[in-house]
């Protein structure tokens, strides 16, 4: 059975000598100081910072030590990061309950706000929730010690500013908010509860974190709250879409429907999920097989992955005027400047 914490740094009091890297290490799965592997941690930390695109120094430089200050979430990753390893429900009709609630917050504000997260992913698949008390999926807010109505929680919250929620994986479905964090909508303050119920539910429906997209709502770092709300990444639907197919909804921005990829934009092969920790790889060999097999997966569209050319003016593709949102959306960006310049304020490509 997997676990997986939210955990918030103290971003304010919280300075670079303060981090106990190599039990930060330990906790997120980079280092087993029982190995006999010779696995020490300057290795753990050359792991970390692969995994999250960091420059591999194997030492706790201060950009490592930022990203560590950082809010996240504290499923142990360490091992995974090479490949995802997501899980999904037997069924796609899936039912919710809430054992309590939270002072912070009116019942009827965490009700809209929770099936408003739950409608980011069924927008984009076949998934289906409706709320019934004794469902498949328990969400409770409890401090320290706690508990739902099914049993105690064997995993203890400690306090403000530390463990902010956790959740179990598919077939589980408990979902707990640590009640010492102040939950809060619409504003930069506090602990914004529509980020976090969406990101934990993405855990509740199978989904392991994805440390390459800083953008999308798997990504292990906590986000926080954003004006125009919570939106799913090309990331995020692609893994939901993979374990459950894909809906007639939308974007995963609560509305609108997906547009559909590039032109030609495939993969050639089916266990491409399995490589996207290699994406943005600098190895030649790699990097070659990902733009010639996984393109779609890496969001390597359009341009073979290379990021590089020249872009005329001009519009080659009928369907530019679908994307004109995505202007900027990184995933999109190589794409339209290849194809869709014109729409785009002929942008010139260095």
């Amino acid at each position: 059975m997997k676990l997986v914490f939210i955990v918030l740094a103290a971003l304010v009091a919280c300075t670079c000598a303060e981090v106990d890297v190599e039990k930060y290490l330990s906790q997120f799965g980079y280092h087993n100081p029982n190995a006999f592997s010779g696995h020490n941690v300057s290795t753990a930390l050359l792991s970390y910072q692969q995994a999250f695109d960091l420059p591999q120094t194997g030492v706790a430089d201060a950009e490592t030590l930022k990203l560590m200050q950082t809010p996240r979430c504290g499923l142990s990753d360490g091992s995974r990061h090479l490949a995802y390893a997501d899980t999904a429900w037997r069924k796609k009709a899936l039912t919710y309950y809430f054992h309590n609630y939270t002072p912070d917050l009116s019942q009827s504000a965490i009700r809209s706000l929770t099936v408003r997260a739950l409608k980011y992913w069924s927008d984009v698949t076949p998934l289906q929730f409706s709320e019934r008390q004794g469902g498949d999926i328990v969400i409770a807010f409890g401090g320290r010690s706690h508990r739902d109505n099914r049993r105690t929680c064997r995993s203890n919250f400690d306090g403000k500013s530390g463990v902010l929620a956790h959740a179990f994986f598919p077939p589980d479905g408990r979902l707990h908010f640590d009640e010492d964090e102040h939950y809060t909508q619409g504003t930069s303050s506090g602990t914004n509860y529509l980020w976090v119920a969406t990101h934990e539910l993405g855990h509740i429906l199978g989904l392991e974190h994805d440390t390459r997209t800083k953008d999308a709502v798997m990504y292990p770092y906590y986000r926080g709250y954003k004006q125009d709300g919570v939106k799913l990444h090309y990331s995020d639907r692609s893994r939901i879409q993979r374990l459950y197919g894909v809906g007639t909804g939308g974007t995963g921005t609560g509305g609108g429907r997906t547009p559909a990829p590039p032109s030609g934009c495939t993969d050639r092969i089916n266990d491409c999920y399995k490589h996207t920790a290699y994406c943005n790889s600098q190895q030649a060999d790699w990097k070659k097989y990902i733009e010639s097999a996984c393109r779609k997966t890496c969001n390597k569209c359009g341009t073979g992955g290379t990021g590089t050319g020249g872009g005329s003016c001009t519009n080659k593709h009928v369907d530019c005027y679908k994307w004109k949102n995505y202007c900027n959306t990184p995933n999109w960006k190589d794409y339209l400047d290849t194809n869709c310049n014109k729409l785009c304020g002929c942008r010139r490509r260095t």
